[in-house]
């Protein structure tokens, strides 16, 4: 009991930080609700919300990121992770995002962040995910949680279309990961590891 107010002013202070991390960079992020409301399978979305500021670090402790890689956020909502991801030397990162709404918001974040990037390929596509040919040279799939059931089954069966068009290794990182039950029965991936909510899994290759 003693260390709950200790934890809630570090709590505080680290929020403080965060938001002067917003206002440094510009960037417009927070949790936002007129955000996936107006879709045929809305019970399937999740509302939007942005990642953790340290994601992508925690993301690179486990899988290493390489120059070669290439990211994708599934559901990148205001563009928060690919901002974060942009700022390794990956080979290419995209995030896809079905609300117009968020993907336009999204745009002006990377364009006038753009210059802080070390990586020269950013792209942001306005698409229902179910739509989306994965590239087959995708080696990072990011979800934090961006929706469930048949939109996040379907999501997972076209990577796994595209890794059996190309095997190659390749990363599955989900937060808040409700749906890792339906990951642990997928032949074709291995779980690596639970770290900071984030479920990690690699193609078996």
């Amino acid at each position: 009991m003693a260390n709950k107010p200790f934890t809630g002013v570090v709590k505080c202070l680290k929020n403080g930080i965060y938001r002067i991390y917003e206002r440094w960079f510009g960037l417009d992020t927070p949790t936002d609700n007129l955000s996936r409301n107006a879709f045929a399978y809305t019970t399937d979305m999740v509302g939007y919300a942005p990642s953790d500021w340290l994601t992508a670090k925690r993301l690179d402790k486990i899988i290493r990121f390489s120059p070669t890689d290439v990211f994708a956020d599934f559901g990148s909502g205001k563009g928060k992770m690919v901002f974060l991801a942009a700022r390794y030397p990956f080979k290419k990162v995209i995030g896809i995002e079905i609300s117009r709404h968020l993907h336009d918001i999204a745009q002006k974040n990377i364009e006038h962040t753009r210059k802080t990037f070390a990586c020269s390929q950013v792209e942001l596509i306005h698409m229902d995910v179910l739509d989306y040919q994965i590239p087959d040279d995708l080696t990072i799939a990011y979800f934090f949680n961006p929706f469930v059931n048949e939109i996040f089954t379907g999501v997972i069966n076209h990577i796994h279309e595209s890794f059996i068009r190309t095997p190659r290794p390749m990363w599955i990182a989900y937060k808040n990961p409700i749906m890792r039950h339906h990951l642990d029965t997928c032949p074709w991936l291995e779980f690596k590891r639970l770290y900071h909510n984030i479920a990690f899994y690699r193609t078996h290759i």
